[in-house]
């Protein structure tokens, strides 16, 4: 009998609609997206400190007219490291991401990538867990989407 009771709530609860009338239209949007590739080359990449002058690391700021302060304010900024690009192994990473790294000599350190941006500009960082900074970053490259 409980059985049969619930059945038919369920068929009542099927064909009932619970919709009133429709509202009026909501005002047209725009959306608006831009992606920009960034290519760093290896002799751009800046070494920086902290404010107490240690815990080296790279940085690399570009210019990004396109990131206005409507963007900025309003909408959406995000950004990837492109790896192996042109290959048939590129993927793209979502920043900020790190990357543990081991050498023949059995040596062991992590690479961290890392960003900030403000209206007109984006900041790379690359830091390392034993802030040996030879060889560097090398040459890197980047895509910034832009949603507004």
């Amino acid at each position: 009998m409980k059985k049969n009771v619930l059945l038919l709530l369920m068929i009542l609860l099927a064909f009932t609609a619970c919709e009133g009338p429709q509202g009026p239209p909501g005002e047209p949007g725009i959306l608006g997206l831009k992606i920009i590739d960034i290519s760093i080359d290896a002799e751009d990449w800046v070494i920086s400190k902290d404010n107490q002058g240690l815990n080296a690391y790279y940085m690399c700021e570009v210019n990004v007219p396109e990131l206005s302060r409507t963007v900025y304010q309003d909408g959406l900024v995000h950004a990837y490291l492109v790896q192996n690009p042109g290959t048939s192994y590129e993927v793209e990473t979502s920043l900020n991401c790190s990357f543990p790294n081991e050498n023949q000599y059995g040596d062991l350190w992590t690479e961290y990538y890392s960003w900030d941006y403000m209206p007109g500009s984006v900041a790379f960082y690359v830091k390392y867990s034993d802030f040996n900074l030879v060889p560097g970053p090398g040459d890197k490259l980047f895509k910034l989407v832009l949603l507004w």
